[in-house]
């Protein structure tokens, strides 16, 4: 008897929880609409900073390799004139400019992956809303035919 009772219980919450969300169904709907906008707007504009972060690496990495040149062929005219002081110093800045260059070439694979993922993240989260969209306007067309 014990049992029973415990289960006409259980049963009348769980009617009760199903009735509430039933009559709030569409105040969920829309509210699950705003979060998802919400977090679609986050994602552009996580989208939008980094690729403007990947463009000012590749400016620096650009800058960097002229840099470059210019000192490889002060280093050559040094050795020609005879500044071998001078063209060690050369070759000591180019060897950290080679490192940088190396960790600008690292960060801008880590930023490209990043912009690709997000770039998925977003048209996924694009078709979603539109597809809870699509799901409150039948929801509020069945609604309207049920009444």
């Amino acid at each position: 008897m014990l049992n029973l009772l415990s289960t006409l219980v259980r049963g009348a919450a769980a009617r009760a929880a199903e009735d509430l969300h039933d009559q709030h169904a569409f105040l969920i709907l829309e509210q699950q609409l705003r979060d998802a906008a919400a977090a679609l707007d986050d994602s552009r504009r996580a989208l939008g900073r980094a690729i403007a972060q990947e463009a000012v690496d590749a400016k620096r990495q650009t800058a960097l390799y002229a840099r470059m040149v210019d000192l490889e062929a002060s280093a050559v005219a040094a050795l020609a004139g005879g500044r071998e002081d001078l063209a060690r110093e050369a070759a000591e800045a180019l060897a950290e400019m080679e490192q940088e260059a190396l960790t600008l070439e690292t960060t801008r694979a880590a930023y490209a992956a990043e912009v690709a993922a997000l770039r998925r993240a977003v048209r996924k989260g694009t078709h979603q809303f539109a597809e809870l969209e699509r799901g409150q306007r039948i929801a509020r067309a069945t609604e309207a035919v049920r009444r």
